[in-house]
């Protein structure tokens, strides 16, 4: 199942009111997390952020802007202003997204089993924030490792720390936080190294579109005092057939996929797992879909929004989220 990535949830910080009343706008200031080469990327950038914002606003039942959001480029960040008549959580989403993804191959449980081990032997070796050992903080159940949600900043912290070369051809990433599960636990996975296919060298997906899936129902039956049942919005998603930096999206795919039968496929975003299910057989369309935890619909859209857009050229880090007053 497709899940929320952690890059996604779009978590306002430092948010400032400015005035009792009249006019304000949304300005979101994001800064390079890599300064190489900072003015190209950020020319880019700030093109496809403004397309990214135009896009939100042609959805229906949102009232236009009645100017379109302004993208500037400071020294090393970008300040985003716009009317905030979207909702600050979707702008901050839409603005700050980097929007990498890719497909890798999940390890079966014995290759997994011996990267972890082999983390543990390093970091007995190599103390990290005081964590000399894994054991305990990682756990397993049914082909899925597990880590406690309130070890999962500290183990996070720990993995990322350890020397890439322990982890050979794999590297470990963490499954985006399920909706229901937020409190519980984080799923680990190890995944290669090296993608099958990714979006780094620009175009990949050629259609997204965010629909409720039709005939859904309930996975067990509500008490008679439930809420409704609405259905998760699902992302239909179709590769491109032209070739692109010597790849054909939809190609790739189906060679990958019937190679792979009954092995686990991880789409990552942003080095986050949103999916890891198991190939059932060959895709030769191109098309497959993101089952989110989002009930409203409003992260399924953003979604569409990034993948068809594109990812930007760097990641970008979110400094401040304010109001001011409109000019």
């Amino acid at each position: 199942m497709w899940r929320l990535s952690a890059s996604m949830l779009g978590l306002l910080t430092g948010l400032v009111l400015i005035g009792c009343g009249g006019k304000t706008n949304l300005r979101i200031t994001l800064r390079l997390a890599d300064t190489t080469r900072a003015a190209l990327r950020l020319r880019g950038d700030s093109a496809r952020i403004q397309t990214r914002l135009d896009l939100l606003y042609e959805e229906p039942g949102f009232r236009p802007p009645s100017q379109r959001a302004k993208v500037e480029i400071g020294e090393n960040r970008l300040v985003v202003t716009v009317e905030d008549t979207a909702g600050a959580a979707r702008i901050e989403r839409i603005a700050s997204t980097q929007g990498l993804v890719s497909f890798r191959l999940i390890a079966e449980d014995s290759v997994a089993w011996t990267v972890l081990d082999s983390a543990d032997n390093w970091l007995r070796r190599h103390p990290i924030s005081g964590l000399e050992s894994l054991s305990g903080r990682i756990g397993y159940r049914a082909h899925d490792f597990r880590v406690s949600n309130p070890d999962y900043r500290l183990v996070s912290a720990v993995l990322d720390g350890i020397d890439s070369l322990v982890y050979g051809s794999w590297q470990p990433v963490f499954r985006a936080p399920d909706m229901g599960m937020a409190d519980t636990w984080r799923t680990l996975y190890i995944v290669e190294r090296q993608p099958q296919m990714s979006n780094v060298k620009g175009w990949l997906i050629e259609h997204a579109d965010a629909h409720r899936p039709r005939g859904a129902r309930p996975s067990r039956p509500l008490p008679k005092d439930a809420e409704p049942f609405h259905a998760p919005f699902v992302v239909e998603i179709r590769l491109g057939r032209d070739t692109f930096s010597g790849c054909n999206p939809t190609q790739k795919l189906a060679e990958v996929t019937a190679r792979h039968v009954r092995q686990r496929l991880a789409f990552v975003m942003d080095s986050v797992v949103l999916s890891a299910p198991m190939i059932q057989c060959e895709i030769p369309d191109g098309t497959f879909l993101v089952v989110t935890d989002d009930t409203l619909g409003a992260y399924a859209r953003d979604l569409t929004t990034v993948l068809l857009n594109g990812p930007l050229r760097s990641p970008l880090v979110v400094d401040r989220v304010e109001r001011v007053r409109a000019r």
